[in-house]
């Protein structure tokens, strides 16, 4: 009796095992490592979350809010709260931001263009591009509880945003089911919750743009609930004719963004905001960010081709870059 008690009471104080999942939702590879509360419902209310989403934004199910608004001819249509909520977030993320022009909600004529997203991607010609660009305009989108888009405006597309967003979403979702110690990994987006159980921060690391898929620029020391945003033209990618043309359009150009920089990162607890921030910013290049490293509720993290790292002063003491890459020193 008292050996059974001894390896009951050594199984009852031995720390469980975190819970993980893996998935493919919203394009993209999904996995879950939770470490507490009811681990298992948790993960699953996430990859419902996640799915529901998904079937709300994408652009590629007819079905969807995003789908029937496109192919509406610029009749009002219903859709989900989260739908309208996600437009009306990206709405004031432009007014709040009317110096950034690297992201657009109708940009999707644009894409489809392009072929990004098909097994066919490919270079249109000038006017093509010229005439997909010419139906890129934001404010032609009416966002209620009823979205209603022009026939002559260029098609929605979510896909800049919608991760970002979704992640920020599954934070709360840990919480309703007690969990407090979370890594959530969704395409280009990671969401923190708490820390490790053990007391030790959450160590992110942050891929290295010009080098292999394991190979490092540098890592995150993570403490508190948020979301980590990366973009980055090194993913998704063709070549025709010996140029390579990445999947970040520019709206402005119609063509893949032209930017000094490799890879723009945002740390946000809004991910919609860190998914949006991160788009644009990579786009508009180093002198956007240099012009919006210090926000009240972002930072940013950003590698140019030179491996110099331009850094907001609240990630100085939670990151750590890899060898042969510097920090640049910013000045105000």
């Amino acid at each position: 009796m008292l050996a059974g008690f001894i390896l009951w009471d050594l199984f009852a104080h031995r720390k469980a095992e975190p819970y993980r999942t893996s998935d493919y939702l919203m394009d993209a590879y999904v996995t879950q490592t939770v470490y507490d509360g009811d681990a298992k419902a948790a993960a699953d209310a996430v990859r419902e979350l996640i799915h529901t989403e998904e079937a709300q934004f994408s652009r590629y199910l007819d079905t969807s809010d995003i789908g029937r608004i496109n192919a509406s001819a610029g009749e009002p249509i219903a859709v989900s709260p989260e739908t309208a909520s996600l437009l009306s977030e990206c709405r004031a993320f432009s007014a709040r931001f009317p110096e950034l022009n690297g992201f657009a909600l109708t940009i999707g004529s644009l894409v489809d263009l392009w072929g990004f997203g098909t097994d066919a991607p490919h270079l249109p010609n000038e006017d093509e591009i010229a005439a997909a660009v010419g139906r890129i305009g934001d404010d032609a989108l009416t966002v209620s509880d009823q979205i209603s888009l022009p026939l002559s405006a260029g098609r929605l597309d979510l896909g800049g945003v919608a991760k970002g967003y979704a992640a920020g979403h599954a934070l709360s979702v840990y919480r309703e089911f007690g969990v407090t110690s979370a890594v959530l990994s969704l395409g280009g987006n990671i969401a923190v919750l708490g820390q490790h159980p053990n007391g030790a921060p959450f160590e992110i690391g942050l891929r290295d743009p010009s080098g292999a898929e394991q190979e490092l620029a540098g890592q995150f020391r993570i403490t508190a609930d948020c979301v980590i945003a990366t973009t980055g033209g090194y993913e998704r990618y063709f070549e025709e004719n010996g140029v390579r043309y990445h999947h970040v359009l520019d709206p402005k150009t119609g063509y893949p963004a032209d930017s000094d920089l490799l890879s723009v990162t945002v740390v946000s607890q809004n991910g919609g905001l860190a998914d949006y921030l991160s788009t644009a910013l990579f786009v508009g290049g180093k002198q956007a960010v240099l012009s919006h490293l210090d926000g009240e509720d972002y930072a940013v993290l950003a590698i140019d081709a030179d491996q110099t790292i331009y850094l907001s002063d609240c990630l100085r003491d939670c990151f750590t870059p890899e060898k042969g890459f510097a920090l640049a020193e910013v000045t105000p």
